[in-house]
């Protein structure tokens, strides 16, 4: 695949975004907001102990009632624009985006290119409406969507004639953010759906449930996190107040580790 200048800049972590001033919020330091990373009590991932790992990247955002208000008042923008940078750790040019509440709806590709207006120009022009909210079904269809790049990839490269082993050690982990305000509400389904994907040998997909609130509104979502090792859990009171270098290792860093460890299993 050939990157344009400024997406190979993206993957090289240089590529800075000319950022809209009236886009962005003032970012205060964090004045006893609570961090949650249930599996590591300390943030290094900015002292670089973890190895950087090339990923493939979904985010999938609610689109229920009760987060209208946020895509309106710019939370979910300036969320966008803060969350982008984090991905330089993973050599990630464009991230897949979905909007989701009962079913989902794909949306074009997250850059540096398009950030700076996504929720006006793709989300607010997608057509899609808030509704409820489930969660199975999009966790099914990016999981479905991998798959089937996967082996869409994977036929290229025999079709190429390379060796099938080494095809195999070219995997790249898939790191899914699902972006809320709500619990799980489908909780059984979306149970069985990660246990039917954690049972497929070097399953590559790890998910996180990031949560906009209190963490006591999220016990499912932290009970999944606890049975699972791919599965993390982070919330967020005020996702605005968050430092970026708090919310990077928040973000990545049980994702960094488990996606090293899933590359030495190859």
């Amino acid at each position: 695949m050939k990157f344009t200048t400024e997406q190979s800049k993206q993957m090289k972590g240089d590529y800075k975004p000319p950022i809209a001033t009236e886009n962005i919020a003032q970012i205060e330091p964090i004045v006893g907001n609570k961090l949650s990373l249930k599996k590591k009590s300390i943030l290094r991932l900015s002292k670089g102990d973890i190895t950087p790992v090339e990923s493939n990247v979904t985010v999938a955002l609610d689109f229920s009632v009760s987060m209208k208000k946020k895509y309106a008042d710019g939370t979910m923008q300036k969320f966008l624009i803060k969350m982008l940078p984090l991905f330089d750790k993973l050599h990630c040019p464009v991230i897949d985006a979905y909007l989701f509440n009962e079913d989902f709806k794909k949306l074009k590709q997250l850059s540096y290119l398009n950030v700076e207006t996504y929720v006006r120009e793709i989300i607010g022009k997608s057509g899609y409406k808030f509704g409820a909210t489930r969660f199975g079904p999009i966790i099914k269809e990016i999981i479905k969507s991998g798959d089937k790049g996967e082996l869409e990839r994977r036929a290229e490269a025999t079709y190429r004639g390379e060796d099938e082993g080494e095809v195999i050690k070219s995997t790249k982990p898939r790191l899914i953010i699902i972006v809320t305000d709500g619990d799980i509400s489908d909780g059984a389904y979306v149970k069985s759906v990660i246990d039917k994907n954690v049972r497929q040998k070097a399953s590559p997909y790890f998910y996180i449930f990031l949560s906009l609130g209190k963490e006591e509104d999220f016990k499912f979502s932290k009970e999944l996190s606890e049975k699972y090792i791919n599965v993390d859990f982070v919330y967020s009171e005020d996702i605005n107040m968050e430092d970026e270098g708090h919310l990077r290792d928040r973000l990545l860093y049980n994702y960094l580790e488990w996606a090293n460890d899933f590359k030495k299993k190859l």
